[in-house]
């Protein structure tokens, strides 16, 4: 009897063994996945990759949740958490129903969830690896024609050329270069001399190649943030200077919230900004014709943005045959509605509140660079930002799996 007990426990401990491993494995898969919608054509050129990246994400989907409450019912089985996870998993239903979007659970299920049962170094290892797998997988597709698309752009005014190696826009290489260098900042414990040269050799890559200033900014702003984490650290701030510390940190992103729709809705700066690298301007005249045209509402509305009728365009003096919406504070409200822009501001101002109190400065730091480059792009609620949103939400491996709800 007691020699079945334990075969019967080995066989278990295998199964949690690879089981565990599996997670890390799959979630790599997933992002992958995501980050070939940034690659042009590939839906178009491979239609059978459409329908099976669709049917794996959501079979992706499904085990994640399988996942959790293996891990639930393996722990201390927290009714409030358990209830938790299935008002989260309705609501994200609600949403994809009536609002015809998967952005909450995408972005926010594996942090409020999973990660609390993750490993984060074994987690963000797989990010980088998938981050890699991917480019290396884009750049092939790209060599050998499958994606057909225009290998270089010129940038307006400037006659600046742009690689896109294979990717939708040249700003997303910029993005996926600086995707990388943050999540490898944020596996690192401690920022070193070699990788502030790193950090600055990809910002020069980006400045050069895609010449994506706005990543290379980007970049060099994750530099000031290494530095002034480490200060913060060194002064050892007590109790009531996290606080300030905190009250400034939100005051800044409201701020730059406030600051977009002022000069959006008054063209406050006009003159300043439209003499400016990147098309500054143009993100918040753009903003102010979507707004017009289509307004905020509760659940969004699906556009084809980059199509407007002719009526459209001489009634709201369109000068061009297409409006982007690059403003990501425009864009999540006007193609995803209020509800999930509400939830997306709680979860960035939650993940701030976390990082100062377990004193995660460099992160706090960070979350004050992605809500300014929200500004002018729009990747920061796209799911590849998943990991980003992630980095509070893991346990040490002393405290108990169900204690940290929010």
């Amino acid at each position: 009897m007691k020699n079945s007990v334990k075969v019967i426990n080995l066989k278990l401990n295998f199964f949690t063994k690879y089981f565990d491993i599996t997670i890390y494995v799959l979630i790599g898969v997933w992002l992958i996945l995501r980050f070939f919608e940034y690659s042009t054509n590939i839906f178009s050129q491979l239609p059978s990759y459409y329908f099976f990246q669709l049917k794996l994400t959501k079979f992706l989907s499904i085990f994640f949740v399988i996942y959790y409450l293996v891990k639930w019912v393996e722990n201390s089985r927290s009714r409030f958490n358990f209830v938790f996870c299935l008002a989260f998993i309705f609501l994200s239903y609600y949403l994809n129903k009536y609002a015809k979007t998967q952005l909450v659970f995408d972005l926010f299920f594996i942090p409020l969830f999973l990660c609390r049962y993750l490993n984060r170094d074994k987690f963000y290892l797989s990010v980088l690896i998938s981050i890699c797998v991917f480019f290396v997988i884009n750049l092939a597709l790209n060599y050998f024609g499958a994606l057909q698309n225009p290998q270089v752009f010129v940038r307006n005014g400037t006659g600046a050329v742009r690689y896109n190696f294979g990717l939708v826009h040249p700003n997303l290489l910029g993005f996926i270069a600086f995707l990388f260098c943050l999540y490898y900042s944020l596996k690192k414990k401690k920022i070193k001399l070699f990788d502030y040269v790193l950090f600055v050799i990809f910002a020069f890559l980006c400045y050069k190649v895609p010449n994506s200033i706005t990543s290379s900014c980007l970049l060099l702003l994750l530099l000031i943030c290494c530095f002034v984490a480490n200060f913060l650290t060194k002064m050892s701030l007590n109790n009531n200077q996290n606080k300030l510390l905190l009250l400034f940190l939100i005051a800044v992103v409201l701020l730059i919230l406030f600051t977009t729709y002022y000069i959006t809705f008054t063209a406050s700066f006009k003159n300043v900004l439209q003499n400016m690298p990147g098309a500054i301007w143009a993100r918040f005249e753009l903003s102010k014709v979507g707004y017009d045209m289509f307004g905020f509402s509760l659940f969004g509305k699906f556009i084809e943005y980059y199509t407007i009728a002719v009526a459209e365009m001489k009634k709201y003096n369109v000068r061009e045959w297409w409006v982007i919406l690059d403003c990501s504070y425009f864009y999540l409200p006007i193609i995803h509605g209020l509800i999930v822009y509400a939830i997306y501001l709680g979860m960035v101002f939650t993940s701030l509140i976390r990082g100062i109190l377990k004193k995660e400065y460099f992160y706090a730091l960070l979350i004050v660079v992605i809500v300014i480059y929200g500004v002018s792009e729009t990747v920061i609620f796209r799911a590849v930002m998943m990991p980003f949103f992630a980095y509070t939400f893991f346990l040490p491996k002393t405290q108990n799996r169900e204690d940290d709800a929010l």
